[in-house]
């Protein structure tokens, strides 16, 4: 079958002449359409904010609009035909070649590096890449470059302003810890010293000579409470717990967390009741220490009731795994099932405001006590219908 070329026509046409002319006119009017599209896309890139330029397979810039001249701070007439590597930071070289390599491939890339301008500063950029095909050939490669300086600034202005806030919840986290045991100091010697002003000492009986001496002993207690606090606070910044090798009686531990928890701290119609195993050996971690895990908790706990109920604090050991239970149980909000995986991070809270509002420490200070000393604290919870704390540790070695 023969064809026909296009601006053959057939003898039968009555005006051919007249037929060859429209189809000349149809084609320059595709050419001129064509040429006014193309004329568009070239302002467009020219004006366009970002930086645009294609490179050919060999690295050199066959293109580049006023944006990537600006931004690499170089004549629009001298970037023609030289090599991107020219402006690129030669930290980020070898990806940029990485990418390079891959768009050559046909793939399309974004991502982002540091580009640098003539006067050697480092711009940080936002880069798409697209190949262009040619016969479903890769010929070139097309790229739209962003300056996102002003994006990494802020980025990093938000992390300092994180960083001041956390810093700032450390220091709050400091004080809320050592609040309620000072305020027990303080309240126990403005009544000594109400009481026994204007005494005459040598008139004291054994009795209130007794009631002295344990309230110095309790005051003595709450000052290494205290102090520890302190420790641990510095121990949880550096993550660099120590093991103590102390053991304790763990009833006697919770018996003094519980004696902490003054009338400050535990509200109306508020209570703890305490169900503990009368034969358990005595565990790995020091008195002071375990007296803190458990006023954490404990603490947690009663915050959680606003409108009261009851704390239930059990002991128990598995002779199996040879480890101490101690759980704490309370009746209280609860907490969200997608929060539970972050309850013991450091200024993780749920609590913002009013009275409830609190540093978000005390958990992650009492995981960190734990964990020191190879044991383990679990956590589960309902919505509207409590939550129990289990702490394991291990027993002391004889």
């Amino acid at each position: 079958m023969s064809q026909t070329h296009p601006f053959q026509f057939s003898v039968r046409e009555k005006n051919p002449i007249k037929s060859l002319l429209a189809t000349i006119k149809q084609q320059k009017d595709m050419i001129r359409s064509l040429a006014h599209q193309l004329e568009v896309c070239r302002v467009l890139s020219d004006e366009a904010a970002d930086a645009i330029c294609t490179v050919d397979l060999k690295g050199r810039l066959t293109y580049a609009n006023k944006a990537q001249a600006d931004l690499v701070k170089v004549p629009l007439s001298k970037i023609k035909g030289t090599h991107f590597r020219r402006y690129v930071d030669p930290v980020s070289l070898g990806k940029a070649y990485k990418f390079f390599k891959l768009a050559k491939n046909g793939k399309k890339i974004r991502d982002e590096l540091n580009v640098v301008d003539s006067k050697g500063n480092l711009i940080p950029v936002d880069f798409h890449t697209t190949p262009l095909y040619k016969n479903r050939k890769v010929f070139a490669i097309h790229t739209i470059i962003r300056d996102i300086s002003k994006r990494k600034q802020f980025e990093r202005l938000q992390i300092e302003a994180a960083k001041t806030q956390a810093m700032n919840h450390f220091i709050a986290g400091m004080a809320k810890e050592v609040k309620y045991p000072l305020e027990v100091i303080v309240g126990r010697l403005e009544n000594i010293s109400r009481n026994y002003r204007t005494r005459d000492f040598e008139y004291i009986g054994y009795k209130e000579f007794k009631q002295i001496m344990g309230t110095i002993e309790h005051l003595n207690h709450e000052v290494k409470y205290c102090c520890s606090i302190t420790n641990r606070m510095i121990d949880l910044n550096r993550k660099n717990l120590g093991i103590s090798r102390s053991v304790c009686d763990v009833n006697k531990a919770v018996g003094k967390a519980v004696d902490l928890l003054d009338e400050k701290i535990l509200r109306p119609h508020t209570k703890v009741s305490l169900k503990l195993s009368s034969r358990l050996p005595p565990g790995a971690i020091s008195e002071l220490e375990l007296s803190q895990v458990v006023t954490n908790i404990l603490t947690n706990a009663v915050e959680s009731m606003p409108t009261g109920g009851t704390v239930t604090v059990r002991t128990s050991y598995d002779k199996g795994k040879k480890r101490i239970a101690l759980q704490i149980k309370d009746q209280g909000i609860g907490i969200k099932k997608e929060n539970l995986p972050r309850v013991f991070e450091p200024f993780f809270t749920t609590k913002q405001t009013g009275l409830e509002k609190n540093s978000g420490l005390g958990l992650a200070i009492a995981h960190s006590i734990v964990h020191a000393h190879q044991g383990n604290v679990t956590v589960s919870s309902n919505l509207r219908q409590g939550t129990v704390f289990v702490v394991e540790l291990p027993v002391a070695r004889k």
